[in-house]
């Protein structure tokens, strides 16, 4: 949409999604989680304790993750009809502590703008002390040059969801450190994806 194009370059960020672009967002996201969890998964040190799986392909990642750890106590919060938003944010609750893992699928797209730096401190609270915080999204790269198709998706993405989901594995490293967390570690996956773990340091 060159209109939309040249609005954008104009005037900037635009604040309004509309809704056929929005039902289409949110259908690619759950087909990328739902294509991604296995690798997902298969990448995850649980260690015990209860998971908190938040985002797109949650019935996948609740069925791969009883298949390889039994017993274990999983809670799904799972996008509205709308996809995600601040219904979403407001579901993730319970005591401080709670949780040894959290999985935030397909998010950094979704986040409204300014807001992904309170959603992770509200997600940090509901960790223990030592526990991950694990990430799945597209990513923007830096340091290599992207394809050029992928770059126009990048931007396509950016004026559809007026402004947000942009985001590189470093600029998430930066909030996460702001926030405590350590041993930081980006690990591409499968469809131009990344997976991003963060621990909780054990003596906060």
């Amino acid at each position: 949409d060159w209109a939309r194009l040249r609005d954008y370059v104009q005037r900037g960020e635009v604040e309004t999604t509309l809704a056929d672009q929005r039902v289409e967002h949110h259908r690619a996201n759950e087909v990328l989680a739902r294509c991604a969890a296995p690798w997902v998964v298969n990448q995850l040190e649980l260690g015990g304790g209860p998971v908190l799986v938040v985002g797109y392909g949650g019935e996948v990642y609740e069925r791969l993750i009883e298949e390889r750890w039994p017993g274990t106590k999983i809670r799904r919060i799972d996008p509205t009809g709308n996809g995600i938003d601040w219904k979403t944010w407001e579901r993730v609750t319970g005591a401080e502590g709670a949780y040894q893992t959290v999985v935030l699928s397909g998010l950094l797209g979704c986040m409204p703008k300014g807001q992904m730096g309170r959603f992770l401190r509200t997600v940090s609270r509901r960790l223990r002390n030592g526990g991950q915080l694990v990430f799945h999204d597209a990513f923007m790269a830096t340091g290599v040059l992207p394809p050029p198709e992928a770059v126009l998706g990048f931007l396509a993405r950016r004026i559809w969801r007026g402004g947000c989901g942009v985001w590189t594995a470093e600029r998430l490293r930066n909030e996460l450190e702001q926030l405590g967390f350590r041993d930081i570690e980006a690990r591409p996956l499968t469809a131009g994806t990344v997976m991003v773990v963060a621990r909780r340091p054990a003596d906060t």
